[in-house]
């Protein structure tokens, strides 16, 4: 017996197609790159990006297949890529473009863009907000100040806590008629949705949390009947490709739901008593499934349809469509969905383009697995660097101004123009007995500080220029008594400074994991994952690359690349020709 498997054996070796081994020109681990795949992929990316073929190009682009091959074969071994969520993921990517073709190719005539949901989307392009907001550099902040607000503590005063002014009159957060397009999209809707009076959660705006408050809010279009009616057709037809996809969906569905089903009661309820299809998705037949493959479930015209078929078919659904059958309204319900995207399923195919149309819906799917997986080592690569604290104390010095707190000082202030004013005004106020509450109220030039008879409140120490360090000891020794006129900025200041906090630094560990997470840059991210590509390749997965045969690949009539006759019927290639991969380049 073995001496007939040693014959079959050396007959498989002796007669196999010499020409197979010859279209590989990678290996990575246990998966390699034929010259077909890497064909397929390179020269669209020359024609697309418009450069020149060269052995470098070409080695550079294979090197990148290279690395996401060991990041699909990593991810799959780790399990990352079969976390239910990421599979999840990749699968709604997936059939959301089939969906839009599908949609674009079937259902043209039947999308409409509702009235009512174009004439939402125009009021709010065209609704002014009058808005005031904070720029805070993190969550945190940006939470403490909502609080603050919320409190009761003055906008305008926080506003110039929050922001390093430039000048002395500088009324930062002041509020400004904006229009939601102006803004980002995220800052832009959440507005819009406020009332007025009311305060945003922090959001996210670049590398800063923002909080803002709405004052206002009116519906400002500036064109006439026609040119309403213009825009009214332009934003239909914006809209209309995200409406498309839901359309066919739509359609599906309905025509799902509205087939002559002739539901086989018995053979329902005897699936659901054997419970079958009651726990997860089932990756096989279970011993009850035999016994009961050929019963039926329904009929449609004359064709019947059995858990057999339904067991087949239960791939089809999203990930978490099946979530456990146990009653007859269920397994009802699933049948149908297996119907629609069968359905779908039939539509696909018959795209005039489909094997395109699947190859780039998978290719998503691959494209967004492949991220979740290279998140996923990288959350777990930060997670396990040690970041010395000598390090992060560097990055806090190099800082400072970015999270040491502002030196703040509390008091009332004068601000006029006119030098023969504002020592009349000392003069009342010093040897007249004067109320200094009143010519605030009547002179000062900070406008929003009338109402609070001159009252700033906590405001940054900076403000003041040079004149800061007399009020800052004033602060100190004498809290309350006059100072000035002193000129700042061009103008002639009067203040009575009560009391000052000193700028400081919070300590190390209140800043640890905002420093560390500005410490992983992108940069070091970079770096990261380089020495763990090169780690595992020098560890698992040898990536190998076929220099010599790489460079005898020519482009043929169709614009391929591929190897010469005579050299794809060669099998044989020297050890020589075969190059471990350098490490990545961060």
């Amino acid at each position: 017996m073995t001496g007939w498997i040693t014959a079959l054996i050396w007959l498989a070796i002796t007669f196999a197609p010499r020409g197979a081994s010859a279209q590989i020109v990678a290996t990575i681990g246990s998966d390699s790159i034929s010259v077909a795949e890497f064909s397929s992929r390179y020269v669209p990316l020359l024609e697309s990006n418009n450069r020149p073929d060269a052995l470098s190009v070409r080695l550079d682009f294979l090197r990148t297949m290279a690395e996401e091959s060991l990041l699909d074969q990593y991810g799959y071994e780790a399990g990352i890529s079969q976390n239910p969520t990421v599979l999840w993921a990749g699968d709604a990517a997936r059939r959301g473009y089939l969906l839009t073709r599908v949609a674009q190719a079937f259902f043209l005539d039947e999308v409409a863009v509702a009235p009512e949901v174009v004439e939402a989307e125009y009021r709010y392009r065209n609704t002014a907000l009058l808005l005031r907001y904070l720029d805070l550099p993190d969550s945190l902040a940006a939470l403490d100040y909502r609080r603050r607000l919320g409190a009761g503590e003055r906008f305008e005063s926080l506003a110039l806590q929050a922001f390093t002014p430039r000048g002395l009159l500088d009324s930062p957060g002041q509020p400004g008629w904006r229009y939601p397009h102006e803004m980002d999209s995220l800052s832009g809707r959440l507005a819009y949705q406020l009332a007025p009076g009311e305060l945003s959660h922090p959001v996210r705006v670049g590398q800063r949390f923002r909080v803002m408050e709405l004052l206002g809010k009116e519906f400002r279009p500036d064109h006439g009947h026609f040119e309403r009616v213009k825009r009214l057709q332009g934003i239909s037809e914006e809209l209309w490709p995200w409406q498309l996809a839901g359309t066919a969906q739509q359609n599906l569905r309905q025509w799902a739901n509205d087939l002559p089903y002739k539901w086989r009661r018995r053979g329902l309820r005897k699936v659901v008593r054997a419970g079958v299809l009651a726990g997860p998705r089932p990756s096989g037949l279970l011993p009850q499934s035999h016994a009961l493959a050929d019963e039926q479930l329904f009929s449609l015209s004359a064709e019947a349809y059995t858990l057999d078929w339904l067991q087949a078919r239960l791939a089809l659904l999203p990930p978490g469509t099946f979530t456990g059958i146990t009653d007859l309204t269920d397994l009802q319900a699933v049948c149908r969905e297996v119907l629609l995207w069968e359905q779908f399923a039939a539509l696909v195919g018959s795209l005039p383009e489909a094997e395109d149309a699947l190859e780039e819906a998978n290719a998503r799917e691959r494209d967004l697995i492949r991220q979740a997986v290279s998140d996923t080592i990288l959350g777990q690569l930060r997670q396990a660097v040690v970041v010395p604290d000598d390090s992060l104390r560097l990055l806090l010095a190099g800082n400072r101004n970015r999270y040491a707190s502002p030196a703040l000082m509390s008091l009332q202030e004068i601000v006029v123009l006119d030098a023969t004013l504002a020592a009349a005004i000392r003069d009342s106020i010093v040897h007249g007995g004067s109320d200094f509450d009143g010519f605030a109220r009547r002179h000062t030039l900070r406008t929003w500080a009338r109402e609070t008879n001159g009252e700033l409140g906590w405001v940054r120490l900076e403000l003041y220029g040079a004149a800061a360090e007399s009020l800052a000891t004033t602060a100190l020794t004498a809290p309350g008594e006059l100072v000035g006129p002193m000129a700042v900025d061009g103008y002639l200041v009067l203040a009575r400074p009560a009391a000052i906090r000193e700028s400081a630094m919070p300590p190390l560990g209140a800043l640890r994991q905002r420093l560390r997470r500005e410490w992983f840059g992108a940069a070091r991210r970079a770096q990261l994952m380089s020495a763990w590509l090169s780690d595992q390749q020098a560890s698992a997965y040898t990536i190998t690359i076929d220099t010599i045969r790489l460079n005898q690949l020519a482009l043929n009539a169709f614009g391929q690349l591929v190897l010469p006759p005579k050299l794809a019927l060669d099998a044989q290639l020297p050890d020589s020709t075969l190059e471990e991969l350098p490490a990545a380049s961060p």
